[in-house]
């Protein structure tokens, strides 16, 4: 015997747009909650561009020739020519060798400051969140002397104090991240601890340490993902700044903030050398930021749709 055929219409009279055919003793597949509203084209393509960067970083050394090798005679040649895909710099180093190879230190001076600060932000936020009110209150305090300056400036200050290499730009930068990273945490777990579920763990006896663990840092992770991910290219700026600067890695890194330093006194000949590493940081920076963006409203639909 054939299946019984009924629509959503039979079954709630009245105008319907796209219903769907339902099938009797066959429930309907639900639907998935990841819709291709939420993979908008921005996030696709900043998640291809990042997934790109990073296979170069892994890969792209091994594929171009050495990114130190000069030959002056072939020094500050244009797009194209002499077999150099993106030209040569001042020393005659091919552009597309140094630009693969600095690839990775980009990465590095990006993505480690970052989650560094994030394991160090969200322990004194949390911990912050569920203190004492005057517990509270110094902790945040404390973090206010450091949160006074603009995350840049002091950057450069710990930076200038501890000296140039690439550790003691991670460890500047990771300073600079800890107060804003931790000011999210606390005001994140300042807002779930009067939350239901929260009370009523601390009801049935259970232990600060394990209301962190298992109510908050699983809410409070979301919300850190999103931050911290554009924060990565907000690092990634910071770090090129500082290379900029002569406070990060030394010569002859191929680091792509040292690399625009060292094409500025030719910018007026050869403008569109320097402008290769300073678009690469750009694209670099507004992916990571476009990539945050994407994930906040992924998840806020994604909550909204749960």
């Amino acid at each position: 015997m054939s299946d019984t055929v009924l629509t959503d219409t039979a079954l709630n009279p009245g105008p319907l747009a796209g219903s769907r055919t339902l099938v009797a003793g066959r429930p309907p597949r639900p639907r998935s909650r990841w819709t291709p509203l939420r993979w908008s084209w921005d996030l696709r393509i900043s998640a291809a561009l990042l997934a790109l960067i990073v296979l170069t970083a892994l890969i792209g050394p091994f594929l171009v020739a050495d990114p130190d090798a000069m030959n002056v005679a072939n020094r500050l040649r244009g797009l194209g020519t002499g077999g150099h895909l993106l030209g040569t710099d001042a020393l005659g180093r091919d552009m597309l060798a140094r630009m693969v190879d600095g690839t990775r230190i980009t990465l590095i001076a990006g993505l480690l400051p970052v989650a560094i600060a994030t394991a160090i932000g969200t322990a004194i936020g949390v911990t912050a969140g569920l203190a004492r009110r005057r517990t509270h209150s110094t902790i945040m305090r404390v973090l206010d002397v450091f949160y006074a300056f603009p995350a840049v400036l002091l950057a450069i200050a710990i930076a200038a104090a501890l000296g140039s290499g690439i550790t003691n730009v991670i460890a500047a930068l990771t300073v600079a991240f800890v107060p804003p990273i931790a000011r999210v945490a606390d005001t994140e777990t300042t807002r779930l601890r009067h939350l239901d579920f929260v009370e009523a763990a601390e009801a049935s006896g259970a232990t600060r340490a394990t209301i962190a663990v298992r109510q908050i840092l699983p809410n409070v992770t979301p919300p850190l993902l999103v931050y911290c991910t554009a924060l990565v290219g907000v690092s990634i700026v910071y770090a090129a700044g500082l290379s900029f600067l002569g406070l990060s890695v030394a010569p002859p890194s191929p680091e792509w903030g040292l690399m625009i330093s060292d094409l500025r006194q030719f910018i007026s000949s050869k403008p569109e050398l320097a402008l290769i590493p300073a678009v690469a940081i750009l694209l670099v920076s507004v992916a990571f930021n476009v990539l945050g963006e994407g994930l906040r409203k992924l998840l806020d639909i994604r909550a909204a749709a749960s």
